[in-house]
């Protein structure tokens, strides 16, 4: 992992190294840390107010550095909230790497993103309506697979699942029943899960299985980082 934080959010590094993240590109030296304020509602969703401070920090080098390690046809997922985007993507192109964007937040920036040179793009739906101007998810799929028509292009509908294309092909899954807690965390797991599972060679349909199963996991917990699910317990409910 690549990332910047201060003193303060050194624990984050931690719980990364104990399982098992390589976290020597991770910097723990900024005066400032980034912060998220958390609101959650009675029913589990949430709305989350970022100042990012480290991340808008992170310069090219760094990213070079880093992809310098991948091997051609290795994954690498870019998150919208770090700086560099765009010259990260296409920096990872050329090193023929599989791009993988989770386009969280979705704001004017994202105007010039340069869709061929992804693999994979990840939004949600509020995201989804930002990039297409469509409120409608399937729509909104539509027009993202149009741009992306060698790529894939996932749509997740939270409690009601996913629905995703990739070629001509179209995929849903209608997500998990569960007792909502608190839905922070739930997109990184499903995002992570998924990546992993094509990392290992499954197909969509599976992939979106687990990443559904990983986000609802996480929907039953409290916080960030204590409610991402173990890989059996993937494995179980998936």
């Amino acid at each position: 992992m690549l990332g910047r934080t201060g003193g303060d959010g050194a624990f984050i590094g931690d719980a990364l190294r104990d399982a098992g993240v390589g976290v020597d590109a991770v910097s723990t030296a900024d005066p400032v840390s980034g912060s998220a304020t958390v609101l959650v509602a009675e029913g589990g969703e949430n709305a989350i107010v970022i100042a990012a401070e480290s991340n808008t920090r992170i310069v090219m080098p760094d990213v070079e550095g880093f992809l310098a390690r991948a091997e051609p046809g290795e994954i690498v997922l870019l998150q919208h909230e770090c700086s560099c985007l765009h010259e990260a993507i296409s920096h990872a192109a050329v090193r023929v790497l599989r791009v993988w964007l989770n386009a969280a937040p979705a704001d004017a920036r994202l105007d010039a993103l340069k869709y061929e040179k992804l693999t994979g793009l990840v939004v949600n739906e509020t995201e989804a309506e930002a990039l297409t101007g469509e409120r409608d998810p399937g729509r909104a799929l539509e027009a993202l697979a149009a741009r992306m028509p060698h790529g894939t292009v996932i749509v997740t509908l939270g409690a009601q699942g996913a629905i995703a294309a990739g070629g001509s092909a179209r995929y849903v899954h209608r997500g998990f029943e569960v007792d909502a807690v608190d839905t922070v965390g739930c997109g990184a797991a499903f995002v992570g899960a998924y990546l992993a599972a094509v990392s290992q060679g499954r197909d969509i349909a599976q992939a979106l299985a687990r990443a559904n199963a990983a986000g609802a996991l996480a929907a039953m917990r409290a916080g960030a980082i204590p409610s991402l699910p173990a890989l059996d317990e993937v494995d179980v409910v998936a």
